[in-house]
């Protein structure tokens, strides 16, 4: 992935295996998932993703992004200003993800200390 600044006119879809709806603060709890077309996808000053449809958001409509890895899965979590649901996508490769939450904080988004753990971890990336 390339994150040169700045991103291209589509913006830099994200691999990834799913995303997954949840609440704010309730953990491994998915209202609804999609793992047939995912859809993750970065723009200077929004993100699109897909879960059951299409949406987009602003970065400033972006509370906080948290990350974490457990086996297999890398996972992203956007927590929402203006609704207590979530969005999590869990991103084929951790160093994609660590990409990702780099292009966030330059971004001026919040970054939950999880989140900024794998780039303090990772500072190679």
């Amino acid at each position: 992935m390339d994150f040169s600044e700045p991103l291209p006119d589509a913006g830099i879809k994200v691999p990834i295996y799913a995303t997954f709806t949840g609440l704010k603060g309730v953990p491994l709890l998915a209202l609804a998932t999609n793992s047939y077309v995912p859809l993750l996808r970065l723009h200077e000053d929004r993100i699109d993703f897909k879960i059951i449809r299409s949406h987009s958001k602003t970065l400033d409509q972006i509370e906080y992004v948290s990350a974490s890895s457990w086996r297999l899965a890398k996972n992203l979590e956007f927590a929402w200003k203006d609704t207590r649901f979530t969005l999590s996508a869990n991103v084929i490769r951790e160093d994609w993800l660590i990409q990702v939450l780099y292009f966030l904080r330059r971004k001026n988004v919040v970054l939950a200390p999880r989140a900024e753990a794998f780039i303090d971890k990772n500072r190679t990336v």
